[in-house]
């Protein structure tokens, strides 16, 4: 389902692109975007961005995103979960700007989350358990921007990186159960990806 999603999202900028001239834009020094689908080490939600372009030709930018999760990593539909993140990096675009545009980036994901539900423990009692996940990771990304009447954009990109997720203590009703998690602290290869849609200014 994953699979045919990408394949669905990366021919429609496509043909988004082909509507597109290959000229200069204009040089805006910002860009605001929407994230109508986010996906990264901490779940899958929305999210905005801001960038900003640091040099005269528009080839080096800053990213500061902000995104939401609704749904996490590691945890099925049966708990209460959501998250929070910031993912600052930079992209190196390839040409200076145009009607669509290849870049290359690194980003670093400060991130946390909520987690709450009910379990059972080694004799089938249930207990009530709130707990606090933390994710730091480092990402090396990959993507394409498109502009649209030099104003509005969309984006697509896809990152691979490391990241370690630290589990905070649990704690669990009734007081007196000790119930350990055993997903804590754990390093492993991470993934993300971004849909957005944007404004130049």
């Amino acid at each position: 389902m994953k699979i045919h999603a990408f394949i669905v999202i990366l021919v429609l900028f496509s043909t988004m692109n082909s509507f597109c001239q290959d000229s200069s834009t204009h040089f805006s020094k910002n860009n605001f975007t929407i994230k109508p689908f986010n996906a990264n080490s901490i779940g899958i939600g929305m999210g905005v961005q801001y960038e900003r372009y640091l040099d005269k030709t528009n080839n080096l930018s800053l990213v500061i995103p902000l995104n939401y999760s609704i749904e996490l990593n590691q945890f099925s539909n049966e708990f209460n979960h959501f998250g929070i993140d910031v993912n600052p990096g930079v992209r190196f675009y390839f040409v200076e700007p145009r009607a669509f545009n290849w870049y290359l980036g690194t980003s670093v994901l400060l991130g946390m989350g909520r987690v709450s539900g009910v379990v059972n423990n080694w004799n089938g009692d249930p207990i009530e358990f709130t707990s606090k996940l933390f994710d730091v990771c480092s990402y090396v990304n990959v993507g394409f921007k498109g502009t649209l009447e030099e104003k509005f954009t969309y984006n697509l990109e896809l990152g691979m990186g490391m990241g370690t997720r630290y589990f905070n203590k649990i704690v669990t009703e009734p007081k007196n159960i000790d119930y350990l998690y055993t997903g804590s602290n754990t390093t492993k290869l991470v993934g993300q990806v971004l849909v957005g849609l944007g404004y130049n200014f």
